[in-house]
């Protein structure tokens, strides 16, 4: 029914959510609406997380700081290997 990226490989989608964050943040022709649907993907990322998902505290850590380095430009691309797999994947 539902495609759920499995966990090992769901440091992919950080690079897509936070670039895809950022590029609406610079380029979005209204900011209201850019803040909408913002939140309303979030939000459903979380309801899916907490219904379909294993490692649920991990997978909201890690969307909720994809969204958020988007929204403050942080670009760091080492960051999702160590949320997902600890420091030894530096």
């Amino acid at each position: 029914m539902f495609y759920r990226i499995p966990y090992r490989e769901l440091w992919r989608t950080y690079y897509g959510i936070r670039n895809l964050t950022y590029l609406g943040k610079i380029y979005s022709n209204s900011k209201f609406k850019f803040i909408i649907r913002l939140l309303k993907k979030y939000l459903l990322s979380l309801v899916s997380i907490i219904l379909f998902d294993d490692h649920k505290i991990t997978r909201i850590y890690f969307i909720s700081s994809a969204y958020l380095d988007g929204l403050m430009e942080i670009f760091d691309n080492k960051k999702p290997k160590r949320i997902l797999y600890g420091r030894e994947s530096q």
